[in-house]
């Protein structure tokens, strides 16, 4: 999943800043956290395989989490919104 604008999709999906954070791992695949800049919202992503889960969870206790993305790297690459994050170039993950 190398090169896909991660920070990127949850900008356009958000309309807010957001980096890279440190968080738990899960112990499955690959995890990345992000945070929102000077807010208290966070997402992560896990890779398994071939499959990719990405999440916001908001720091509201009312608003329930919001999963932006869950897939194989082809669904990934064939959604309309998210395909412009990866690599152009890109054909594996």
């Amino acid at each position: 999943m190398a090169g896909i604008d991660w920070e990127g999709i949850l900008e356009h999906e958000t309309g807010k800043k957001w980096e890279e954070a440190e968080g738990p791992k899960t112990g499955v695949g690959v995890d990345y956290y992000y945070a929102e800049v000077g807010g208290n919202d966070v997402a992560w992503l896990n890779v398994d395989q071939e499959h990719i889960t990405f999440v916001i969870e908001p720091s509201s206790s009312d608003a329930e989490e919001r999963i932006l993305f869950s897939g194989t790297y082809e669904d990934f690459l064939e959604h309309s919104e998210y395909a412009r994050f990866a690599p152009e170039n890109s054909l594996a993950p």
